[in-house]
C-alpha cells in the first residue's frame, strides 16, 4: 500500500530523502520526447469578441475560466536557481539520469534562473516536490509549486515540510482526521507510508505545504464535543517540523 495524497491524488511511493529513483520505471523524459508528450490544454472556452479598453483592443477572461485553465497546471513545479542555471538540455539529461518517473515530465524554459516542470502524474509531482531542493549539475535548484499569480521576480513563502505528530492517538491515523488536525498548519499533501499502514505508533508523519512567513505552531488543540456542541474533552497535540 502506498502513501495517500490530497485532492483525489494518485498514491505516491517515495520517501522524502535521497536521490534514488522513485516509483517503477514506465516513462522517463527521453521516452516522453520520443513518444507522446503531455498534450496542450483542451479546456473549452466560450468564444467572445474583443472589446476596447482605454482606446486599445482588449480580451477578457472570467474568474471561472481562470480557475478552469489553471487546473491544467496543477502538477507544475518551478525550479529556481539563485545564480543562473545550466542549459535546459543539460537539466533534462541530468533529471532523466537521476529520477525514474511513472509518468511523463516536460521541462521548459522560463528565464535564466527559472524552469517549468510539468508532470503528467501527481505521484511524480509530489515525490519531487517533497525534496524541496535538488543539486543540478553543481547548481542548487529550489522547488516551489506553481500558482496562478506566479511571478519569477517574487519569492514565495510556501514550501512542503514533513511534520511529525508525536504520540498521536491511534484512531486519528485516518486521512480525514489528519486533514482536520493539520488544517491550521497549511495544506496536507500526503501521508507517509508508515503512517498510512499504521506500522509506526510513536508519531504520525505527513507532508504539509506551509507558509514560512507565518507563525509556526508547536501544538494544536484537538477538542471533543458532544451532540449539543458542548466541549467535553480534548488534548494538546504537539507539532514537530523536519528541516525547517
Amino acid at each position: 500500500m502506498n502513501p495517500v495524497v490530497n485532492h483525489d491524488r494518485i498514491r505516491a511511493t517515495a520517501g522524502p530523502s535521497g536521490n534514488q529513483p522513485i516509483g517503477i520505471s514506465e516513462y522517463n523524459y527521453a521516452n516522453a520526447l520520443n513518444s507522446k508528450l503531455i498534450p496542450l490544454s483542451r479546456t473549452k472556452l466560450i468564444h467572445r469578441p474583443p472589446k476596447i479598453h482605454k482606446g486599445k483592443s482588449a480580451v477578457y477572461f472570467t474568474i471561472n475560466e481562470e480557475v478552469e485553465l489553471a487546473k491544467d497546471c496543477k502538477f507544475t513545479l518551478i525550479g529556481k536557481f539563485s545564480h543562473g542555471r545550466p542549459s535546459i538540455k543539460d537539466i533534462r539529461s541530468d533529471f532523466t539520469a537521476r529520477f525514474t518517473l511513472k509518468g511523463q515530465v516536460q521541462i521548459g524554459h522560463c528565464n535564466l534562473k527559472h524552469i517549468f516542470m510539468d508532470f503528467s502524474l501527481e505521484e511524480d509531482y509530489l515525490n519531487i516536490y517533497s525534496r524541496r531542493k535538488l543539486m543540478v549539475l553543481g547548481s542548487l535548484m529550489r522547488l516551489v509549486t506553481w500558482t496562478i499569480d506566479f511571478n519569477p521576480e517574487e519569492e514565495t513563502p510556501l514550501t512542503p515540510v514533513w511534520i511529525h505528530l508525536p504520540e498521536l492517538k491511534w484512531h486519528y491515523y485516518n486521512w480525514d482526521a489528519l486533514l482536520r488536525i493539520t488544517y491550521p498548519l497549511g495544506t496536507l499533501l500526503k501521508i507517509y507510508k508508515t503512517t498510512e499502514i499504521k506500522s509506526r505508533s510513536n508519531f504520525a508523519k505527513v507532508l504539509v505545504e506551509i507558509d514560512l512567513s507565518k507563525h509556526m505552531r508547536d501544538s494544536i488543540w484537538v477538542g471533543i464535543r458532544n451532540d449539543e456542541g458542548m466541549e467535553c474533552g480534548g488534548f494538546h497535540q504537539p507539532i514537530e517540523y523536519e528541516f525547517v
